[in-house]
């Protein structure tokens, strides 16, 4: 168990098959709750899966850089989804072709 950086709460790490497997698809998807103060639309999900391991500049649990996982608290869903869509081009261009 340790203690998760971006919700406070503890959580066991979870299996990964290698470090660029592919991110969940909770990671992707958007949350059916409300964040506070947002109006009613949903809030974005953090990619984060536990993983927490910098190399070669990027988390190999989520793929994003130091200064998107720093900065993802204060973000807005628009700069969330933008991240997102990055992680997901870096995700495509490790990925080997089928």
């Amino acid at each position: 168990m340790y203690k998760d950086v971006h919700s406070g709460s503890c959580a066991p790490a979870a299996p990964r098959c290698g470090p660029l497997a592919t991110i969940s698809s909770q990671a992707l998807r958007v949350s059916a709750r409300p964040a506070p103060g947002d109006g009613g639309s949903a809030a974005v999900i953090s990619p984060c899966i536990n993983v927490c391991r910098m190399e070669a500049g990027l988390c190999v649990g989520c793929l994003r850089t130091i200064d998107e996982i720093a900065g993802w608290a204060m973000a807005g869903d628009d700069d969330k989804r933008r991240i997102l869509a990055a992680v997901a081009q870096r995700r495509a261009m490790s990925d080997p072709a089928p």
